[in-house]
């Protein structure tokens, strides 16, 4: 075998792989066919013919693997129930984990299966969808399906309960889904263009030509997508007035403030905010924490909203919209601001008198 090929199917599950456990999910499963990796709702799964079932603790084998001068090595169970690898002058002998070592990690992860699936095409846009409504999405168990992204039909839905996006993309999924939140940060960071997926009892597996397919647990319980979807009516935007528009020049702003903008406790708070109000010609924007404080301002001569509005945003997602659109409506009670596009729309809460 070569090391290569070895080194990249260990790469290709480090997702499912808890580099803090010191016992619990540090391992890597040989499975035969397949090289794999479980951490509490993910499970990441690589095609790599072995003929082995055994696991064995990713950091050192990874580590001391990459570090081997050979370029093939041989792989297999010694005699003395040790996993080796062997190539050039050098040999690993790595002590297989027993059950009693992490019972219910190895368990669960021995019990996730990848053969035999039913696949079927992605929506093109599919991860578009599920990255923009992804900045939305509730965290926290007390959230229920919440806590995820929903797709059903050719929609995309989340709501953390004081913001709503909704994506519609170019095809629909075959059956309704909600994927975790922190699932789902975590698949934006593999850089993955995934093309197919494959429903099971408590699984969305995904995959792509690579062969590596990333198995996320399914958020139980009914999530509200036609109330959520039917917000859009109830909160009266009215489509027909001319829109408001945020000033060019936000971004930069914007982006000095991330770095003071404060965050505390749980679900919507402990997300890093800027807060946003109009006042006398100016955009100003604030954010403060221990370290500090900031105030900054841009030209807003039309298209604002009254003074007294306070918009308090997560500025990365902020940014997502406005190079989305940045063009917006106010609810009639003026409690809420609807952006819109084709195929995008998003509903976040304001104060009014602060």
């Amino acid at each position: 075998m070569k090391k290569v090929d070895l080194l990249n199917a260990i790469k290709s599950v480090m997702m499912g792989i808890d580099k803090s456990s010191a016992i619990g999910s540090d391992f890597i499963l040989f499975d035969e066919n397949w090289v794999r990796s479980y951490k509490e709702d993910i499970s990441c799964s690589f095609p790599l013919e072995t003929g082995i079932r055994t696991a064995v603790r990713a950091e050192e084998l990874y580590k001391v693997l990459s570090k081997m001068e050979a370029e093939e090595i041989d792989i297999k169970m010694n005699d003395d129930g040790k996993f080796q690898v062997k190539g050039g002058k050098t040999t690993l002998k790595m002590n297989p984990l027993q059950k009693e070592q992490i019972t219910s990690s190895l368990e669960r992860a021995w019990a996730v299966q990848t053969d035999g699936l039913e696949w079927f095409y992605l929506p093109k846009d599919f991860q578009v969808g599920m990255e923009l409504c992804s900045f939305s999405a509730g965290t926290g168990p007390a959230l229920g399906p919440l806590a995820g992204v929903h797709f059903f039909e050719n929609k995309a839905v989340s709501t953390d309960n004081y913001r709503v996006s909704i994506y519609t993309m170019l095809e629909a999924v075959t059956s309704a889904f909600t994927l975790p939140t922190k699932t789902v940060e975590g698949l934006m960071k593999l850089e993955e263009n995934f093309e197919i997926i494959a429903l099971s009892k408590a699984w969305a597996h995904f995959s792509n030509e690579r062969g590596a397919i990333y198995s996320s647990r399914v958020l139980a319980g009914d999530y509200p997508s036609k109330k959520i979807v039917g917000l859009f009516e109830v909160m009266k935007f009215d489509m027909t007035a001319d829109p408001l528009e945020f000033p060019k020049g936000l971004e930069a702003p914007l982006e000095r403030a991330k770095i003071l903008a404060g965050a505390s406790g749980d679900g919507w708070d402990a997300l890093s905010k800027v807060s946003l109000s109009y006042s006398k010609g100016v955009l100003e924007i604030r954010a403060g924490k221990e370290a500090g404080e900031i105030v900054d301002g841009v030209d807003w001569k039309k298209g604002h909203f009254e003074e007294g509005i306070e918009l308090k945003v997560q500025p990365d997602f902020f940014k997502k919209i406005l190079g989305i659109t940045r063009q917006f409506r106010m609810s009639g009670v003026k409690k809420s601001l609807l952006f819109s596009s084709e195929k995008f729309s998003h509903i976040m809460v304001a104060s009014v008198g602060k």
